[in-house]
């Protein structure tokens, strides 16, 4: 419980904007979305919530690395190469200071909690 009281006192500490937190999916991964005539249409909103944009990227990635359609041999290698294409489309619709990019192993460590508590919690 330590960890998670750091974490949430970290969360508290960063800053709430509309350029950096709004509604978010929460959930993406690449089965909860379709890529039809040039467009990703998203479905499964049963996470929607409001948080950090950077949070909902970290989800994604996070689901890319650990749950992959296309298996790789080096993750870090995967990963320069997915975040390449990844922003380069992301900044054609919103803008990212490279610092919230620092931030995704802090938020990697609160999907990891998130997950364990919602394990638990049905158990």
């Amino acid at each position: 419980m330590r960890r998670k009281d750091e974490l949430m006192q970290k969360l508290h500490q960063l800053r709430i904007s509309k350029d950096v937190y709004g509604l978010v999916h929460a959930d993406l991964h690449h089965g909860n979305f379709h890529y039809h005539q040039g467009e990703i249409i998203a479905f499964d909103f049963d996470d929607i919530g409001y948080h950090w944009f950077i949070n909902d990227i970290s989800i994604l990635l996070y689901n890319v690395l650990w749950y992959p359609v296309i298996p790789y041999d080096d993750k870090a290698e995967f990963t320069a190469e997915f975040m390449s294409h990844f922003l380069k489309g992301y900044r054609q619709e919103n803008e990212l200071d490279d610092a919230w990019l620092a931030t995704i192993p802090f938020f990697f460590s609160c999907c990891v909690i998130c997950l364990f508590m919602g394990f638990t919690s049905s158990i």
